[in-house]
């Protein structure tokens, strides 16, 4: 569903891709790259609130924004070009990282490893997620356009084939949401990502119609990295809102009926659960969205179960 691109379709818009030894597309690379290669963009009133580079205790990078501790960087995601040997868990600086470069080194990269694409999302933990802790909301949507305009202007633009980025959907309101899709699309963008419903909860609302309706209108693919987040104040937010709640029974239930549904589940299932019965895909037949990182071997079992509870 990602390389349905609004200006053609996978063969139309890979031709010539696979030529020269190719032997794949990547559905979910990560961009690891620090804030200072794109902060610059964030307006100057803001800019002392985006996120910045320090150093971590334990020597390694670390992020930060004001009024969160430092957030070292995902050492996880920094395995690339390091051997078993010599890859350790801590102290990771960025830039001593391949992939993290210039996207001109990012496609010799590809080409060294055989690879025609990549799908570019960005590192979720020291990303939108950490982004959404600014609590200035114009400095945080100011911050996100910020990335997106940088992933198109400066990095996919050098190769919109095989750079594939995916533009941030802001974890605010619904209408910033439906404003930086309309923009990730007239840059050229193939693709957005969603870490919030668009209303920027953790649970769906009847206000998110005009988005996924817009989604589709323009025909940009949209995606969420394994779950919608439910960290920090998204955490202790409800599942679900129902129209006609009635509290009294659900207390006896012991747990609401998204949270059966998504029990024998990984992550993704509680998302799942919760557009589901939100009767998104009643509404909007013809929206897909791709749930990347999420394996596939538990879907089975949790759709039997799923069944089970609902029919309970």
């Amino acid at each position: 569903m990602l390389f349905n691109f609004p200006n053609g379709d996978v063969m139309a818009s890979t031709t010539g891709l696979f030529k020269g030894g190719y032997k794949f597309i990547s559905g979910d690379s990560h961009l690891e790259v620090l804030p200072e290669r794109w902060s610059n963009r964030v307006p100057s009133q803001y800019r002392d609130l985006a996120p910045r580079t320090v150093k971590h205790p334990n020597g390694g990078d670390a992020l930060y924004i004001e009024g969160i501790p430092p957030q070292p960087v995902n050492y996880i995601d920094l395995r690339a070009g390091r051997s078993p040997e010599d890859w350790q868990p801590f102290g990771v600086k960025v830039e001593d990282t391949a992939g993290v470069g210039t996207p001109e080194q990012r496609l010799r990269e590809q080409d060294a490893d055989g690879c025609a694409a990549e799908v570019l999302y960005p590192n979720m933990v020291v990303g939108p997620r950490f982004w959404a802790n600014i609590s200035d909301q114009n400095a945080y949507n100011a911050t996100v356009h910020a990335y997106n305009q940088w992933l198109a202007e400066e990095y996919c633009s050098v190769d919109s084939r095989r750079l594939i980025g995916l533009g941030v959907i802001p974890w605010s309101t619904q209408e910033n949401a439906i404003k930086e899709l309309e923009y990730c699309a007239a840059a050229g963008l193939k693709g957005a990502l969603l870490g919030a419903f668009p209303n920027g909860n953790a649970y769906p609302l009847p206000e998110d119609d005009e988005f996924w309706e817009a989604a589709l209108s323009i025909n940009l693919p949209l995606t969420v990295h394994v779950a919608m987040d439910r960290t920090g104040p998204r955490g202790s937010q409800p599942t679900f809102r129902y129209p006609n709640n009635d509290p009294e029974l659900l207390t006896k239930m012991g747990r609401g009926l998204v949270d059966w549904l998504a029990f024998h589940g990984m992550p993704p299932g509680l998302t799942f659960s919760q557009m589901i019965l939100s009767g998104v895909f009643d509404r909007f037949p013809s929206l897909r969205i791709f749930f990347a990182e999420t394996r596939l071997g538990w879907v089975p079992h949790w759709m039997e179960e799923a069944d089970f509870w609902y029919e309970r």
